[in-house]
């Protein structure tokens, strides 16, 4: 997001019009929103489609958002689900009625 915001700083063109210039910027966000969506990985396939089906689209800042937050999700299911991380798990330990 701030490499094309840098872009747009070197862009010289002026637009006089502010309703024309306010669709153009409309138009680049919508552009850029699907650029960002069409570069993800296939696992993210599912916030994509969310995206895609807000009406209005999703700012360019909220798509980045709902994608950091489902690649946050995933990371936390991941590692809740390992099995190193269950709470199960005891090494070494005999129960208490053993021996008895």
């Amino acid at each position: 997001m701030v490499l094309w915001e840098e872009l747009d700083l070197h862009q010289n063109f002026e637009i006089g019009d502010p309703e024309i210039a306010s669709k153009l910027a409309e138009i680049l966000e919508r552009d850029r929103v699907f650029e960002f969506l069409a570069g993800l990985n296939a696992e993210f396939d599912g916030v994509s489609g969310r995206i895609l089906g807000k009406e209005p689209l999703c700012s360019l800042e909220e798509s980045f958002s709902y994608v950091n937050s489902e690649e946050d999700r995933k990371a936390v299911m991941a590692k809740a689900f390992a099995p190193e991380a269950s709470a199960l798990k005891a090494e070494g330990l005999t129960p208490s009625f053993a021996g008895q």
